[in-house]
């Protein structure tokens, strides 16, 4: 299981947000510092993802993610306006509908690609 710290600037002395996260991932998975600079793209654009396509945005923010190298997603990243985020593993007893497309959602979109670089923290 995933571990993630959040310390807001309200809680530590120098009013600096702290943002930590463990991956386990296996030892000697190799994990890649990528960075994407914001894009501009053309209407009806598509964005592939491991394992569905979502429509791509006309504009996305520039982002920092640690990623698997082997994979599409990521583990965790910041983009440009600070804004961070981690995956964590969610378990249940309810087993997951495999044929519904929203189940294909929550699996495997927001591995930190695809809501980091359309996202802006909030005022």
């Amino acid at each position: 299981m995933c571990d993630t710290l959040i310390a807001t600037k309200l809680s530590t002395s120098n009013g600096i947000a702290i943002f930590g996260k463990n991956s386990d991932r296996p030892v000697n998975e190799g994990q890649s510092m990528v960075y994407f600079p914001a894009q501009t793209y053309n209407a009806g654009s598509v964005l592939k993802c491991t394992y569905i396509e979502i429509p791509q945005v006309e504009k996305t923010h520039a982002v920092l993610l640690s990623k698997p190298f082997w994979m599409w997603g990521a583990e965790m990243g910041i983009n440009e306006h600070g804004l961070v985020i981690g995956n964590e593993a969610v378990y249940s007893k309810i087993p997951a509908n495999k044929n519904r497309r929203c189940s294909a959602w929550i699996c495997y979109v927001p591995r930190s690609n695809a809501p980091l670089p359309r996202a802006k923290p909030c005022k």
